[in-house]
């Protein structure tokens, strides 16, 4: 019987039953269909019960797999973070040593120079080229800025020793010396600018421009741009002013259109000025600060005796006074003694394997049993110790937060660029006569002298009704037109900011009509006198970073490329001479494995980055499908399942792999044999390269989603 009609025969029954007596065949139906749908539900409930079985199975197989991993961590993470530490502590000892050297045969190079200029480290010869150069009875312009560029030359010498050489090598008195070599060679220079200008004034009667019946000259060279205007025409409608070819242009106050002045537009490519503000070192590095240190190397033993500073202290950006820095001259001898012990062992162990694993160490080791017994028991110790020490490394120390006018240029938010420019009105010197044949030159060695303007008050005792009110109009301001310079990179309309030499800072009151022309870069204003002023922009423009990857190009080779808010920078590394802790494990593996941002790195836990990589060994492009999602933590890191492209974020740990203590063990742990070999052997002066740019742009922390 077909099974729609059964079914149909079934509910005729049924129905029937309720108002008679079921036949036998009809019971027999009856029972046949209970049976089976009795059957039925236990073949349900059966399977139910094996699904929850195997939802079980594998939820019991997955904790399982997570508890051996989580073990396999903890015993390997015991031998990762000592053999990190030592890692990190044999570049830094290498990486010292060759800098050392380095300064060392820069010494000895500027000791064979034979080049006529001074060596600005040594006190007596550089006095002596100062004192020399003021006595300079040199009247040619040309030679006198060429001179200023020597000055150039030996200031990027001191600032390059002030910058480059360790603390610990650099006594506070000679760096103070320095540095007031330094100011002594920048006052130096400003004098040359203005004694330059004055010998120009003091002939401008034979540089006048048949044409306008004024003088207008302009003097150039790579470091300055001298743009200087004298007023012999004395025209009362005079307005202004263009240096066409050095699109300068300014405008003279009517009051001074009659008088025996001078205009001076000097632009120096170089800013001497910014230095002198009290809140410039508050986003800049003081020569007085030196970097504190965070002992790690101690954490393996915490009994033993400080070691070497180039070899237990990791150097972090935060800047202590030079109080706290400064050490007991008893301590200094055995430092030295350590220093040295510490770079011999530098040299032994280049004769030796770059990597050993820490337990082969400690199998060939000299020490005794007991100690071995030591070292082993303190394991679980040392490891959580070392995260702390490691995490704490390149903690950045608050920079106290200091109450600024609003009217003050603050560091903090905004950066000088593209020099400095002096706008100063002067008074013309007495000018050459010719009498009778005879040229009559007046000397006066007063130097160049500034006109006061507005003028000071002249008034007599009795003032006018408008100054009873005290409703004098204001002197007419004085206009300045300048185009961007080239050298420098404005992506926005730059601010200009005027020279407060009272207070030694730069402002930005007293400056108003402010006009800019993106097109043409031409930046107008007004001003209420002639000033010093420069032009800022704010400091992180550029931040946050929309993109950044590094790509490795051959062994020891690799390209950063960063994509900013408004451009985009590649920056090759080589071995050559050019903080978090990650950034350091980063740059370990940056030669073999190339690494990029994640957008999930934006909606991750404050704990957690997220990050995408890829083993690379060559040039070529790498294919989208070929990188993976890592996340790493303070306590470990890992591979992710699931993948950059995926709808959704997912921690789960990939499959056949393992928990690492850290991003360097995890990619050493997971490349393949060649990019083990390139990472154990990367050169060390590449790895301080790569980690040195990676600290400084902070591509972590500064890096925001594009959509």
């Amino acid at each position: 019987m077909p099974p729609k009609q059964k079914k149909k025969q079934m509910t005729s029954i049924v129905s029937s039953a309720k108002g008679q007596k079921l036949t036998r065949s009809e019971e027999k139906l009856v029972r046949q269909e209970e049976e089976k749908k009795r059957l039925e539900e236990e073949e349900i409930r059966l399977a139910a019960e094996r699904v929850e079985q195997e939802r079980l199975d594998k939820l019991r197989f997955e904790e399982d797999e997570r508890k051996r991993i989580a073990e396999a961590d903890k015993a390997r993470k015991q031998n990762e973070l000592p053999e990190l530490i030592q890692i990190l502590e044999r570049n830094k000892i290498a990486v010292a040593k060759m800098n050392k050297n380095l300064r060392e045969m820069n010494k000895w190079q500027r000791y064979m120079r034979c080049d006529g200029t001074p060596d600005p480290a040594i006190s007596q010869a550089i006095n002596t080229f100062i004192n020399l150069t003021k006595e300079n009875p040199n009247v040619d312009v040309k030679s006198l800025f060429e001179g200023g560029g020597t000055i150039l030359q030996l200031l990027d010498e001191l600032e390059i020793l002030l910058s480059d050489t360790p603390p610990d090598e650099l006594p506070e008195a000679t760096a103070f010396q320095y540095q007031q070599t330094i100011w002594d060679l920048q006052e130096l220079l400003s004098n040359i600018n203005n004694k330059a200008t004055d010998i120009l004034l003091q002939k401008a009667i034979d540089l006048v421009d048949i044409e306008t019946g004024n003088m207008q000259e302009v003097v150039t060279d790579e470091n300055i741009t001298l743009c200087l205007w004298a007023n012999f025409n004395k025209n009362p409608r005079f307005k202004g002013y263009a240096f066409v070819n050095h699109n300068v242009e300014f405008e003279l106050p009517k009051p001074l259109a009659m008088s025996d002045i001078a205009v001076r537009i000097l632009h120096t490519h170089y800013d001497h000025i910014s230095c002198r503000s009290p809140n410039f070192y508050t986003h800049q590095r003081a020569f007085k600060m030196k970097p504190a240190a965070v002992e790690i190397g101690s954490a393996l033993n915490e009994d033993e005796e400080p070691q070497a500073e180039g070899e237990q202290q990791e150097i972090i950006e935060d800047q202590k006074a030079p109080e706290e820095q400064k050490a007991p001259e008893e301590q200094k001898v055995p430092e030295e003694q350590h220093t040295l012990e510490a770079m011999q062992s530098v040299d032994e162990e280049a004769k030796t394997p770059r990597l050993t694993r820490t337990k082969s160490t400690a199998s060939t080791s000299s020490k005794d049993e007991a100690e071995m017994k030591s070292i082993t028991s303190s394991k679980e110790a040392i490891s959580e110790d070392l995260d702390k020490k490691l995490l704490s490394i390149d903690t950045i120390q608050e920079i106290p937060i200091l109450e600024i006018d609003d009217n003050i240029v603050d560091f903090r938010l905004y950066t000088p660029l593209g020099g400095v420019y002096y706008y100063d009105a002067l008074k013309l010197p007495p000018q050459p006569k010719f009498v009778k044949g005879w040229r009559i030159v007046q000397l006066k060695d007063t130097g160049l002298q500034t006109c006061i303007y507005p003028p000071e008050s002249t008034k007599e005792d009795s003032p006018t009704p408008d100054e009873k009110e005290g409703e004098n109009p204001p002197a007419p301001p004085v206009g300045i037109t300048i185009k961007l310079p080239p050298k420098a990179l404005f992506f926005e309309q730059p601010k200009p900011a005027r020279w407060d030499p009272e207070g030694q800072q730069w402002r930005t009151d007293g400056i108003y009509n402010i006009t800019f022309e993106p097109e043409e870069q031409i930046l107008s204003f007004k001003m209420d006198t002639f000033n010093i002023f420069t032009l800022s922009q704010r400091y992180h423009i550029n931040m946050p970073f929309r993109f950044w990857e590094i790509r490795p190009r051959a062994e020891n080779d690799a390209i950063l490329t960063v994509v900013a808010a408004f451009t985009k920078v590649e920056i090759r590394i080589k071995n050559k001479q050019v903080t978090l802790q990650l950034y350091t494990e980063m740059a370990l593996v940056s030669s073999a494995i190339a690494l990029r941002c994640s957008k999930w790195n934006f909606t991750s836990d404050h704990d957690e980055i997220l990050l995408q990589a890829c083993e690379s060994l060559s040039s070529e492009m790498i294919a989208e499908e070929d990188w993976s999602l890592y996340m790493v933590r303070p306590e470990r890191s890992h591979k992710l399942k699931v993948k950059e492209s995926s709808e959704e974020l997912s921690n789960e740990i990939a499959e056949n792999t393992d928990f690492y203590s850290n991003l360097y063990h995890m990619m050493r742990g997971l490349a393949s044999d060649a990019a083990k070999e390139r990472i154990l052997n990367i050169d060390d002066l590449f790895y301080s390269n790569m980690h040195e740019i990676l600290h400084a742009t902070q591509l972590l922390t500064h890096t925001v989603q594009v959509n």
